[in-house]
């Protein structure tokens, strides 16, 4: 079967219309989306398509390989050896994956990455970005993070590698290749990240470890040196101390631990069933996290609208203080008021905030519609008094 698959970007290789979850493979250190995942049998064997789709029958999944331009040699006139840095991949894989699975309405479906080598900070790194970005208006970008519910590391240097190997490495790729195109351009900054005691990759982690207790993860390391080189990612730097995470080995080559040939090869039963198992697990436990996503959103909302205008507090203003207590509020009436003496002879600031600061006599008029009663009381006195 040919394959569409773009050096850059998400293509999709096993695509399912009931599909539930998107598997994202990530290459790594001059990988490519396809010939990474590619075995070097007469076959060719690809076996995100031609081993996978039997391995997750009780999982409806979506399969997708992502491509970047990690390529720190290039070895043609077409092609250039990448200047972007590690965070500048990130926003490319972030934005990139989101408007893929936004375009069909996917944005909330479960992830489950199969991330090899740099693609394994890649990965971590994209994550960094999608959970920091809490403004509103860049909310969709957080999508990614909160849809990730595992991840897989094939011999990912968490805590770098000797950078002597990775250029040793590169250096006998290059030198083969130059022999057959006469064009080596290089550069320098991938290398720079996945090297120990890199600044970069140690702030990446201290990001990602804030993280971890919310994802399932298994970290494998790769067990077979490669020829002149040995051990390219030990076991140290790829199973760096996660709590909750399963750790592995594979008994390939560092280059070699990608490349499934057969159901039987090295890694692939323990690999696919770690997919096979986040996948079923997945979609219940990111159904709940997207119900506290949303709640949490309509807050940030609702804050960043009143940072934007403070006058939308509806916090009531106090009582008005005034004298003129023909327009006061009835719900402060004095008792004089309340036994029918008109308001217009009280004086009373009639603030419930304050204590009343004067009392003027009503006078004489303020009784009138007394007139009867007293007369009656007048008369008795005088009665009282013959």
């Amino acid at each position: 079967m040919s394959l569409d698959i773009g050096r850059i970007g998400p293509s999709v290789v096993v695509d399912n219309p009931d599909a539930e979850v998107d598997i994202v493979l990530v290459h790594g250190l001059n990988g490519h989306p396809e010939n990474t995942w590619t075995a070097s049998n007469k076959n060719k064997t690809f076996w995100p398509t031609a081993l996978l789709p039997e391995s997750l029958q009780a999982v409806k999944a979506r399969v997708i390989v992502y491509g970047y331009n990690a390529d720190v040699y290039a070895f043609s006139r077409d092609a250039h050896a990448t200047t972007d840095k590690i965070h500048e991949h990130a926003q490319s894989l972030l934005n990139n994956l989101q408007a893929y699975r936004e375009d069909i309405g996917a944005q909330r479906r479960p992830i489950i990455w199969v991330a090899h080598s740099l693609g394994g900070i890649l990965v971590k790194r994209t994550l960094n970005y999608s959970v920091s970005l809490t403004d509103p208006r860049l909310e969709s970008s957080r999508d990614i993070y909160v849809a990730t519910y595992g991840i897989i590391f094939l011999g990912t240097p968490h805590n770098g590698a000797d950078k002597a190997k990775w250029g040793s490495i590169l250096s006998s790729i290059g030198k083969a290749v130059f022999n057959k195109t006469g064009i080596v351009e290089n550069s320098n900054n991938l290398i720079e990240t996945l090297t120990s005691n890199s600044e970069v990759l140690q702030n990446i982690n201290l990001d990602f470890n804030q993280l971890t207790s919310r994802f399932r993860m298994t970290l494998y390391h790769e067990e077979d040196p490669m020829p002149l080189i040995g051990i390219v990612v030990d076991q140290v730097s790829a199973g760096t101390l996660i709590p909750g995470c399963d750790y592995g080995g594979i008994a390939a080559t560092h280059t070699g631990m990608t490349k499934f040939e057969k159901k039987g090869s090295p890694g692939y039963i323990p690999v696919s069933g770690k997919i096979r198992k986040y996948g079923q697990e997945a979609p219940d436990l990111i159904k709940q996290r997207w119900v506290v996503e949303d709640k949490a959103r309509v807050q940030r909302r609702k804050d960043f609208a009143n940072e934007l205008d403070p006058t939308r507090e509806t916090i009531p203003p106090p009582a008005p203080v005034s004298n003129n207590t023909e327009n006061a509020n009835t719900n402060g009436k004095g008792a004089l008021q309340q036994l029918g003496a008109p308001a217009k002879h009280l004086a009373i600031e009639e603030n419930p905030h304050t204590p009343p600061s004067r009392f003027t006599s009503p006078g004489r008029e303020a009784f009138k519609p007394y007139d009867y009663e007293v007369e009656e009381l007048d008369d008795a006195l005088v009665s009282s008094r013959r």
